[in-house]
């Protein structure tokens, strides 16, 4: 065997073993879907005081309360959206938007499909966090249907105050509020912000 054959045979498992255990620690964002009528232009208009989007959020996976999981994903939230600036709320009843909503699911046990999030009328079944797991599914609806959805997971989350926590709300932020739609073409051709 050569020394190279040899030493590709040493590195290619040692590549493997280091990317899935950097993996392993990561935030995943997954399960990521533009409809192909996300318009990020119109998002413009929620920003601050009667025009903030509305944020429903379900779960409390360290058993802190409702209200305190709501402001802290809210808070999280705040300037990571791509586009025109902007302001996220926690909903009230009624919502200050009810057809234009975010919905958050966290560890929900029952719901396997951010789809399904944009028609719920009750509260899901959730779970608290096992071993600093998290998963949460995202949408951002338009009515009962969801405009942009995706699933974020991370480890080694300990409470709702973790920059990891706070990282994945972020994230999941971005991916539901890209500054362009993906299947618009004529971005290309836009030379405008937030079009490049």
């Amino acid at each position: 065997m050569s020394v190279t054959l040899a030493v590709r045979t040493l590195i290619w498992p040692v590549a493997v073993a280091l990317t899935i255990t950097a993996c392993s620690a990561a935030t995943i964002i997954s399960k990521v879907d533009i409809s192909h009528n996300y318009q990020p232009l119109a998002l413009g208009r929620f920003h601050g005081g009667d025009n903030a989007m509305g944020v429903v959020g379900f779960g409390s996976p360290f058993g802190d309360p409702a209200a305190q999981v709501a402001n802290t994903v809210v808070a999280s939230m705040q300037g990571h959206n791509g586009g025109a600036r902007m302001t996220f709320t926690t909903a009230t009843e009624p919502p200050p938007r009810p057809r234009w909503r975010v919905v958050m699911a966290i560890n929900p046990t029952e719901i396997r499909d951010t789809i399904k999030l944009c028609k719920l009328t009750e509260p899901p079944t959730t779970a608290r966090s096992v071993d600093g797991k998290v998963r949460i599914l995202a949408a951002f609806c338009q009515g009962d249907y969801a405009a942009s959805q995706a699933t974020g997971r991370a480890t080694g989350v300990t409470s709702l105050d973790s920059p990891k926590f706070d990282d994945l709300v972020a994230r999941l932020t971005r991916t539901l509020f890209p500054a362009r739609n993906p299947h618009d073409d004529r971005g290309r051709r836009c030379r405008i912000f937030p079009c490049f």
